[in-house]
């Protein structure tokens, strides 16, 4: 059975995003992921940078929160911060992995499952610097020991494919896919995210051949990353046909709304609805 979640806002490095963590995210994150579940939702979903600008005090906040109380806490996207270079031959790779394994333990402890290799700053290829294949090289080295420590875990990496305007790896299903196929290590499988499908032009059709490998999904409206099911879409049909698709394909995982709020708690009424409604 398909489950619908919500991704929160606040602390996320996506470009839509807010871009400064609060001063308190323990208190954001709860109260966010209480609103989500109040709406009928069946999991969360919270940026990486909401969990690493955790204080001590404040991790064991929400630690004791979660336990009294479980905030079902699904995934956590934007895994990196924009100004890494995960890419860079001349990066510092074990300051990058120590990140992540700080960060999966908290998802660890919170019961997370999915950290979405979204990131389309930190993972872009420089190639002014160094040669596009050095850099994917480079890069293929990284998650694989990066899948290796979410694995000690028992954290999964899924790699979302973005839009242009954002990377220049891993921009469609098919190539990210592909990619994933081939890599086969452990820890690493594969997001699909409806809105930077819908802006690449992929056609839906081709959701069932990578579904073997897809364990999470994002789904907004394109053009401008509003709710599914904003009058503002480009297309309505896009979502539609998309969540047919993954119907067809069998999909048993989450779909997560990951989307610009005008109104939260307005938006993640409306949203909740359209999604059983196009589910169905």
């Amino acid at each position: 059975m398909i489950q619908f979640g919500c991704a929160i806002p606040g602390g996320s490095f996506m470009p839509e995003g807010v871009a400064e963590v609060p001063t308190a995210p323990d208190v954001q994150i709860r109260e966010k992921c209480r609103a989500v579940l109040k709406a009928g939702f069946d999991f969360t979903e919270c940026g990486g940078g909401m969990l690493t600008g955790l204080n001590a005090e404040q991790r064991e906040n929400l630690l004791n929160e979660n336990a009294k109380d479980s905030l079902k806490l699904l995934a956590v996207n934007s895994l990196f911060p924009g100004h890494y270079r995960l890419a860079d031959p001349d990066s510092g790779k074990d300051e990058y992995l120590a990140y992540a394994a700080n960060l999966f333990g908290i998802m660890r402890d919170l019961g997370a499952k999915y950290a979405v290799l979204g990131s389309g700053a930190a993972r872009t290829i420089h190639a002014d610097a160094y040669s596009y294949e050095e850099g994917l090289e480079t890069l293929t080295g990284f998650i694989t020991k990066l899948g290796a420590e979410a694995d000690r875990y028992g954290i999964t990496v899924v790699i979302e494919p973005l839009r242009k305007a954002e990377t220049n790896i891993f921009v469609t299903v098919p190539e990210s896919g592909d990619y994933v196929r081939k890599l086969n290590t452990p820890g690493v499988k594969l997001l699909y995210d409806a809105f930077h499908m819908a802006e690449e032009g992929t056609d839906v059709s081709c959701v069932g051949e990578y579904a073997d490998l897809l364990r999470h999904c994002h789904i907004a409206e394109a053009p401008k990353r509003s709710r599914p099911g904003s009058p503002d879409s480009g297309d309505l049909s896009y979502n539609r046909r998309f969540a047919q698709e993954l119907i067809k394909a069998g999909y048993r995982g989450g779909v997560s709304v990951e989307c610009g709020y005008t109104d939260f708690a307005e938006d993640i009424r409306l949203a909740h609805a359209y999604l059983h409604e196009i589910f169905q």
